[in-house]
């Protein structure tokens, strides 16, 4: 699961592009799978304006049954973890799986 969070074109080369963004890669089928985009801060000194995303994908593991695995790549700001913390644990409660990766 690869939905990017973030887009880049190069201004030489208009038709080239680069994305970014966390990934889930599995053995075990991905049945579902969401993106969240986490909370920006523009009101700090971090330099960072990137956009941060948390990827959650419910995984079915024979033996188990479906595991929530979540992949999250977090802001320089301490302000935007600290919104984004809230939002990931939001997300996380809504898990159906019976044990949770991050």
């Amino acid at each position: 699961v690869y939905p990017p969070a973030m887009l880049y074109f190069d201004k030489g080369k208009p038709t080239v592009r680069a994305e970014e963004g966390p990934a889930i890669m599995s053995k075990h089928p991905i049945v579902r799978s969401e993106l969240l985009l986490l909370p920006r801060e523009t009101s700090d000194d971090s330099p960072d304006d990137h956009q941060r995303a948390c990827i959650h994908a419910e995984v079915l593991v024979e033996g188990w049954g479906v595991v929530d695995v979540f992949s999250v790549h977090l802001s320089l700001s301490e302000k935007a973890r600290d919104k984004s913390v809230v939002a990931i644990k939001e997300l996380a409660a809504k898990g159906r799986g019976v044990a949770q990766v991050f």
